[in-house]
C-alpha cells in the first residue's frame, strides 16, 4: 500500500512557537506500507469449512423438508382412499339398517314383534347414518389435507 498526507501547522500565538517553527508552514508525507497476513490461509480454510458446514446443513434441511412433505402427500392421498372405502361402506349399512326398520316396523304391526326391536332398529339406522356423515366430513378433511400438501389452494 502506498500512503501519503499533506497539511498545514498553525501556531495563532507565539508562545505555542518551537524553535525553527513558523507562525504556519506546510507538513507532509508519502510512504509504501508492506503488509503480509502471516495467519490469512487458516482463515481462510476456516471460513471455507463453515460455508461448507453450513451448505450441508442446509442440504439436508431440504432434503427432510422433502420428505416431509412426500409423507403428508401420501399420507393424504391413502386416507382419502379410507374416507371413500368408509362411505361405500356406511352407504350399505344405512340400505341394510333402512330395510331392518322396515321389517321389525311389518312386524310390530302384525304383533310378532316388540317395540323395543323397532327402537333399536331405529338407533341402528341412525347410528349408520351417523358414520355416513363422518366418512363424508373426513373425506373433505382428507382432501383439504392434500390441497395443503401439494400447494394447492384451499
Amino acid at each position: 500500500n502506498l500512503l501519503g498526507s499533506y497539511g498545514v501547522r498553525n501556531a495563532p500565538s507565539p508562545e505555542d512557537r518551537g524553535r525553527n517553527t513558523q507562525s504556519m508552514e506546510d507538513t507532509g508525507f508519502a510512504g509504501a506500507v508492506l503488509s503480509v497476513p502471516l495467519f490469512e490461509g487458516g482463515r481462510v480454510n476456516a471460513k471455507i469449512s463453515e460455508e461448507t458446514a453450513l451448505l450441508a446443513a442446509a442440504k439436508e434441511r431440504m432434503k427432510r423438508l422433502e420428505l416431509q412433505i412426500r409423507q403428508e402427500t401420501e399420507t393424504a392421498a391413502l386416507d382419502i382412499q379410507s374416507s371413500v372405502a368408509r362411505f361405500k361402506a356406511t352407504e350399505k349399512s344405512i340400505e341394510q339398517a333402512k330395510e331392518s326398520v322396515r321389517i321389525e316396523s311389518l312386524k310390530y304391526e302384525m304383533g310378532k314383534g316388540s317395540i323395543t326391536d323397532v327402537l333399536d332398529a331405529h338407533a341402528a339406522l341412525l347410528q349408520a347414518e351417523t358414520s355416513y356423515c363422518r366418512a363424508c366430513i373426513d373425506y373433505q378433511i382428507s382432501r383439504a389435507r392434500l390441497k395443503l400438501a401439494t400447494g394447492g389452494a384451499l
